[in-house]
């Protein structure tokens, strides 16, 4: 059985590899969005790579340059 990625393994990670990307949203609203769109039976890569886009498509953050 894969191991849930956590909020705070996911913002850590998030931070390290898409410091680009404001990540704006609370705990809160990630752990709902991990729920809801079932990125908890994915990889912590995965995890992030979905956060990012629906940041992203959504307008939710800003891309730094």
């Amino acid at each position: 059985m894969k191991k849930q990625t956590t909020v705070a393994e996911l913002k850590e990670y998030f931070q390290k590899h898409y410091g680009y990307i404001s990540l704006e949203l609370t705990d809160k609203e990630i752990y709902e969005k991990l729920k809801r769109y079932n990125f908890t039976g994915c990889s912590l890569s995965k995890s992030a790579d979905l956060l990012a886009d629906y940041i992203l498509a959504n307008n939710l953050g800003d891309v730094q340059e």
